[in-house]
Order: structure tokens, then sequence, then C-alpha cells
């Protein structure tokens, strides 16, 4: 086998019990191994570094999360399990798919990325973890991905949420935000700290989140940061839409800068006006909006303004995507009567697979935690 070269070797059928999906795994990992060639020549499973569980409602959402790990995979050897669950199936049914991938990596030596398929019908879906813990790695790091929209307050959720020490959902995919968000507060505080969360859409946030930081970090402006009263947050969207984005980037100002929120009402065309109490006593308003971006996504952060005076001198900043470039943000304004200088900067990646190698990465993110308390917070005080 030349080192261009990809070797697969897969199985499926109808299974009666998790020891007979191990015992083909047993086999493909055997097969593959044999057709390898040495074991010097590539990494092998049991040296993963990672369990990834993922949990879909179609076979085709689990296909799609397949992709974006094998991409992942590469740098985070991992045995991968897909579950698409059915529970409100009428028959009882569990078919597995299992396949063994070794890629070639730069260097010559092989990285396998297993792969473990269950589609389960009937009640039996209803117990994720009987279903799962038999096929996990020991002593590894488990990663449950649940994707869409999650059943979060429902049982089978929360004892799905014991497989793994991480999970990853996607807001920005939430059907309820309000109610899901607040049920997700509710998971972090009473898992903490078992279980620790991560969110795609609050991977998506990290370009503003840093551009907002590095601005504000020169000496000369730091006083600025005490000296806030006016922010206004545009996200892509209609009406009340979802505002997870809007709320977890709120969130996140809130606990950087010590605010505390003291009411949110929500008014015509999505608007939301939240005011908090600074620190010093200071009063901050928070203006959240829908607005219209063709080419974004839904909940994608459009721009954001920030008004604020300090030892007698005023800053205006905007940061908002370019309109000929929606990829990247313009920062503009005045400091002191003096016009900022247009910054234009490319926003980080938004690709699935990039996003999920960061939050493997990241683990247990407190700033994420607190961010998502506040989020929560703010939505609940407008339900």
């Amino acid at each position: 086998m030349t080192n261009a070269e990809a070797v697969r070797e897969e199985w499926r059928g109808p299974v009666e019990s998790m020891s007979q999906v191990l015992a083909q795994m047993r086999r493909v990992r055997s097969a593959v191994a044999r057709e390898e060639g040495p074991s010097l020549d590539h990494i092998r499973p049991r040296n993963s570094v990672l369990n990834l569980v993922v949990v879909a409602r179609e076979w085709s959402g689990a296909e799609e999360a397949a992709a974006t790990i094998a991409r992942l995979a590469a740098g985070h050897p991992c045995r991968a399990i897909f579950l698409v669950d059915e529970p409100e199936s009428k028959r009882t049914h569990i078919e597995a798919r299992v396949a063994v991938q070794a890629r070639p990596l730069a260097a010559g030596m092989m990285c396998e990325y297993e792969q473990v398929f269950l589609r389960v019908e009937g009640p039996t879906a209803n117990h994720i973890p009987s279903l799962v813990e038999p096929l996990l790695e020991g002593d590894l790091r488990t990663v449950l991905w649940w994707i869409g929209s999650p059943p979060i307050g429902t049982r089978r959720f929360a004892e799905a949420a014991d497989v793994g020490e991480y999970l990853l959902v996607d807001s920005a995919r939430f059907e309820r935000p309000y109610e899901q968000v607040v049920q997700l507060v509710a998971l972090a505080r009473g898992r903490r700290p078992r279980l620790w969360l991560g969110d795609f859409q609050w991977a998506r946030l990290q370009p503003w989140r840093v551009g907002l930081a590095q601005f504000f970090n020169p000496a000369e402006r730091r006083g600025f940061l005490q000296g806030i009263g006016a922010v206004g947050l545009d996200y892509v969207g209609e009406g009340r839409g979802n505002r997870t984005g809007v709320a977890l980037l709120a969130g996140w100002l809130a606990g950087a800068l010590n605010w505390k929120l003291t009411r949110a009402v929500g008014g015509r065309g999505g608007v939301v006006v939240a005011h908090f109490e600074a620190r010093g006593g200071q009063r901050v308003e928070l203006q959240t909006r829908p607005v219209s971006l063709e080419g974004q996504a839904q909940g994608d952060i459009a721009a954001v303004r920030i008004d604020a005076v300090w030892n007698s001198q005023t800053l205006s900043l905007v940061k908002r995507r370019d309109a000929e470039r929606p990829d990247c943000v313009l920062t503009e304004g005045t400091l002191g009567g003096r016009e900022l200088p247009g910054r234009l900067v490319q926003l980080g990646s938004a690709d699935d697979a990039v996003l999920l190698a960061e939050l493997v990465a990241a683990g247990k993110d407190e700033v994420y935690t607190g961010a998502l308390e506040r989020a929560g917070e703010l939505l609940e005080a407008l339900r």
C-alpha cells in the first residue's frame, strides 16, 4: 500500500446486542491492520485520544457529522459512535454499521479513524447510555455531541449527558431557544464540575470577542470599559428569531465587566432593551435588534456598537460586517473627537470541522459557562 492510499474496512447488519457490534469492531480492525502492514506504520485505534458520541435525529445528520469528524480525526485519532435514535417508532430494531479507515499523514504514518453507526428504533432508543457505554474506549475523554435541537428538559437527554465529561450543542439550531437555553443553564449548574458544556455558537462568536478585547487592550483605552453607557448588538434574523448568539455575547460582556441585569423588555420588530448596573453604580443600556444581511446564517452577529465616556473623552465604537465582504469586520468610530482609523479584519472560519477542533481542544471553558448563565438570565427576563 502506498502512502497516498487509504484503507477502509466495513461491516453492517442487524444486531441483537452490543457484544455483537464489539466482535465486528475487532474483526474489522484486525482486517485493516493486516492490510496496512507493519504496526509501526500507523497509529493504532488503542492510541486514540478521544471517544466522540454523536446523537442525531436522522441518518443524513449522522453522515454529515461523520464527514466533519473525519477531517478532525487526522489531528485527533478517535472512536466515533453515531446514534440515530427513533424512540417514537412502533417497532424495536437496531441496525449497525462498523467502519475503520486508515488515512496517510504527511509523514507517511497511518492514522486510524473508527466509526460505529447505530440506528435504534423503539423504546430502546430512550436508553442511550446502555447502547453507547459498551462501545467506548476505556480511559479516554468522552465527548457527547447532540446535533440539532436537543430535548434538554427530558429524562432521555439527562441520562445521555452522563455518557461523557463534555457535552456539545449548537444553540443556533435550537427550535425553542428561550426555553432550551434556560434548561441548559439548569443542567450546567446541576452537573458541574462533572459535566462541562461546549457550544458551536459560542465558538462562532470568538472573533467578535477577541476583536473587542483587543480594541480595549491598550492602557489608554481601558478606562472606557468603566464608562460604557450604551451597547448595541445587531444580529441576522426576523422578529424574535434565534437570539442565542446575541444573548451569549451580551452575557460575555456582562460577566467580563461585572454588570448586573436589572430589567429587560422586548419591543416591536424583535428589538430588546436590557438595563444593567455597572460595578460603580453606572447605568448601562444594551439593545439588541434583528437585521437583514444577505448570505448570513440566522443568528449571526452583524454589528456591535459601544458608546462610552472616560476622563472627559467620548468613544463611539462600531464593529460591523463589511457590506462588500461580509466575512470581514470593519472597525470604525470616533475617540476623543477624532476618527478612528478604519480597520478590516477577516472573521475566523465558521466551518464545523474547524469549530469542532477548537471546542475539543478548549475543553472546560468557564468563560462560556458564565456567559451562558447570564444569557439565560436575560432570555428568562424576556419570557
